[in-house]
């Protein structure tokens, strides 16, 4: 378990290393985040701009998307 400013921190280096890749892209990656930490997903999500209820709906991409 990450202390408080850890994880703010690690939160805040993958939220700027995930700007200007595909949306879809970042839509996924917060689903894994959320596996390892929910807080870590929901602080990722924030961080893009992200909805992370609506993220964590969608269905998961296929091979072919």
């Amino acid at each position: 378990m990450l202390a408080p400013e850890a994880r703010k921190r690690l939160i805040g280096n993958n939220v700027a290393t995930m700007q200007g890749i595909p949306q879809r892209i970042q839509e996924l990656q917060i689903k894994h985040f959320c596996k390892a930490d929910p807080k870590y997903g929901q602080g990722g999500a924030e961080g893009l701009g992200l909805n992370i209820e609506q993220v964590m709906n969608e269905e998961l991409a296929t091979a072919g998307d």
